[in-house]
């Protein structure tokens, strides 16, 4: 099924005997120009952390910078715009890679094993892999435009109830286009506003010639609508790095929700509604080297299947991760980050497949 997060064994399902392998952030600016010089400086800023050289930076330019942030949608709940946000009238380019091995059986809030709740087909597991495009321009320090475009590669196998057959597929496709916007509110507060657009795949088949489930496919048929706010602000705190001045950095701290309202797609199955709440901040180690930290709540409701014959006792659920990873500085105005999430809490409704974590990891440019 959809995306979201046990251990090795073997397990009896329809009498027989199968064995299991147990097996959206925020970060960014780091160039700016020099007050007294037309030199490029790494300064290890973003919106939730600064490490600044005082002697050497505009500070007027580097509020303007700190202040800028974008809030979208992942398959991962964090904020992957904010990780390359651009200075007004720059684009900047974002290719990232997300990993979900989802084979653990889950409850409620506790290990199950596959089977465990009756139910049409008894999943076993789901290996998602995700390539995304983003690219984003700043019109002004108000106004940021982005549009993200994701190649989905998916593996799903489960047991077919009805005939004990062990059933999969394998399929890479385009996935749902989005398009957002994000305003500025006031010198802390930003708005945004984002549309989904049914873009991608909608009933791959396997071998067999037999179509998946609707949401294993990589689009959903529907147009979604999401938007939400954010607050931001910074704190001064001591860095590795050093200045003319000695250490000198600037922590910024987020907190933001967004609302993401689904609409009707393939066979009129409609996702539930999801609520994404994620708070964070960026730690300057040193002038190229910032630790990510945050948390990440997940809150989606139950989905109306529609005319599918699934059955919606077996969707919806609360995720709440933490978050930690490291972003790194490169050559060229070129950055790298990784970043891991790691569940803390887990409630699902029926029997549905989680993951141990879900990886994230990209490459940035600005120009």
């Amino acid at each position: 099924g959809r995306s979201h997060c046990f251990d090795r064994g073997a397990y009896a399902v329809s009498a027989k005997t199968y064995e299991f392998k147990a097996s959206r952030f925020d970060s960014v600016q780091r160039l700016f120009i020099a007050k007294d010089s037309p030199e490029v400086v790494e300064i290890g800023v973003s919106p939730e952390s600064v490490t600044v050289d005082l002697a050497r930076v505009d500070v007027k330019q580097l509020r303007s910078a700190v202040a800028a942030r974008q809030a979208a949608y992942d398959t991962c709940p964090m904020d992957p715009q904010s990780l390359n946000v651009p200075l007004p009238r720059q684009f900047t380019l974002d290719f990232s890679f997300q990993y979900i091995d989802q084979d653990q059986v889950r409850i409620g809030t506790h290990k199950g094993f596959v089977g465990e709740v009756p139910s049409t087909h008894d999943e076993i597991r789901t290996v998602n892999r995700g390539i995304g495009f983003l690219a984003n321009y700043a019109i002004s320090d108000q106004l940021v435009l982005s549009a993200f475009v994701p190649f989905v590669s998916r593996y799903h196998e489960h047991i077919e109830e009805e005939s004990a057959q062990l059933e999969t597929w394998h399929f890479s496709d385009l996935g749902d286009v989005a398009v957002s916007g994000r305003y500025r509110l006031g010198t802390k507060l930003w708005t945004t506003l984002s549309v989904k657009f049914p873009t991608g795949a909608r009933r791959p088949e396997n071998s067999e010639a037999e179509a998946a489930e609707v949401t294993l496919a990589p689009g959903s048929g529907s147009i979604d609508v999401f938007g939400g706010f954010v607050f931001q602000t910074q704190l001064p705190v001591p860095s590795l790095s050093h200045g003319l001045l000695g250490n000198a950095s600037v922590m910024p701290f987020f907190a933001g929700a967004t609302y993401r309202r689904n609409g009707s797609g393939t066979e009129s199955y409609r996702m539930g509604d999801e609520l994404l709440v994620n708070a964070g901040l960026n730690y300057p180690l040193f002038t190229k080297l910032q630790l990510i930290a945050q948390v990440n709540a997940d809150f989606r409701g139950k989905d109306s299947v529609g005319d599918t014959g699934e059955d919606p006792n077996h969707t919806g659920r609360t995720s709440i991760f933490a978050s930690p990873g490291l972003r790194v500085g490169l050559p060229g105005g070129i950055a790298a980050y990784w970043v891991v999430q790691i569940p803390v809490y887990q409630r699902v409704n029926g029997i549905q497949l989680t993951a141990r974590q879900n990886l994230l990891g990209g490459i940035q440019a600005r120009f």
